[in-house]
């Protein structure tokens, strides 16, 4: 049986999917970061540079979106 605290913070790991909005930011996002995908490749190595760029592009996304929220 796992405990009520376990619990909430393997849903609190679990991410949630993104919105239609969310979207659209994280492509305009991706859009702009693909220049400096060298450096991302540089700094993360060549098969987690692009990974890490998507996961940058995902957060700026998310925090737009819930700016425009409030």
């Amino acid at each position: 049986m796992v405990s009520c605290k376990l619990k909430s913070f393997i849903e609190y790991l679990n991410e949630r999917k993104l919105t239609k909005t969310e979207l659209k930011y994280r492509e305009k996002y991706v859009k702009k970061l693909k220049s400096k995908l060298k450096d991302f490749e540089r700094r993360y190595g060549k098969e987690d540079g692009k990974s890490v760029m998507y996961a940058v592009a995902t957060k700026m996304a998310k925090k737009k979106y819930d700016k425009e929220d409030k």
